[in-house]
Parts: C-alpha cells; structure tokens; sequence
C-alpha cells in the first residue's frame, strides 16, 4: 500500500482494500547467525518489493535507508563507505519483453558483484562464518530429529515447538 505524501509503501494484509498482491521468491545461498546472502526473484514488479519483503520478515536490506536497520546501516558506512543499498542484480533474464525491449527476448544479461559488496561479502564471512542453505537445512532437520526423540517433561509441553 502506498503512503500518501511519501516515497514509501508499506505491508498489509492481503483483505486490506489497498492491497496490492506482490510475490517475491527468496533463496538463501549463504548465511550466518546475523546475516544472508539470497538470490531474489521477483514475479511481480512493485515498488520497493524486495525491501519491504524482506524487511517484513525482519531480514532488511543492509543499506535500505526506508526500510531498514537504521544503525547497522550507519555502522556499514563507517566500516564500509555503504551510501547506498546493497543490493545487486547479477542476473536479468527477458523472458517476453515487449515495445522496443522486444529484440532482448530469451537473453540473459550477467554482471559480476561490484568490489564494494564483495569486500563487504567477505568481511561479514570472516566475522561470523556463512554457512550454506544445504548446511542450514542438515541442521533444521537434526534439530527437529531431536526435539521428537526428546521425552516430554511432566508439566512441560512436549518438547516440540
């Protein structure tokens, strides 16, 4: 939904009658216990979607002056020189463009990461390990395998959440 007099929206519920529906797919490539690294695509094209998606499950954008982690932000352009968000597109595919991008149908345009994101890539990498999506899943699973081996205790619940 759009706020009025503002360059910004925000997240409603899809029964609110201002709602536009947005979908996003989210895939996370590396990750650490504070941040990650997702590969985005977008199906539907509204404004800001990325970074309301994301902030709205509390995984903003670093750099993301509207939506994001106001000090994170300020802490990543001391460390960094961040002044913008750090958002890359790597890869733009033109499935079926149309008017005068038409001649771009079927191509795939890929552009290697800038050195300003991969420096910061690998200073978070360093300081807090990035561990990929097959290693979270091994570990969401044997989390689970655990909780449900574990014997409820009196009074407690029973021992899956």
């Amino acid at each position: 939904k759009k706020i009025d007099n503002e360059d910004r929206v925000r997240f409603v519920k899809k029964d609110d009658k201002d709602a536009l529906m947005m979908k996003t797919i989210v895939k996370p490539i590396r990750t650490t216990n504070d941040f990650s690294l997702v590969e985005v695509k977008i199906i539907t094209g509204r404004m800001h979607q990325i970074r309301i998606h994301l902030s709205s499950i509390d995984h903003p954008v670093i750099g993301d002056r509207k939506y994001g982690d106001f000090a994170l932000n300020k802490q990543m352009k001391q460390q960094f020189g961040l002044n913008n968000q750090l958002l890359h597109a790597y890869k733009i595919n033109f499935v079926d463009p149309f008017g005068s991008l038409s001649y771009l149908k079927g191509k795939i345009i890929i552009c290697p990461k800038p050195t300003q994101f991969k420096k910061i890539e690998k200073s978070l990498k360093h300081a807090n390990r990035f561990i990929t999506a097959h290693e979270i899943a091994d570990q969401n699973y044997r989390k689970k395998k655990g909780a449900a081996n574990r014997q409820p205790q009196k009074g407690k619940g029973s021992g899956i959440s």
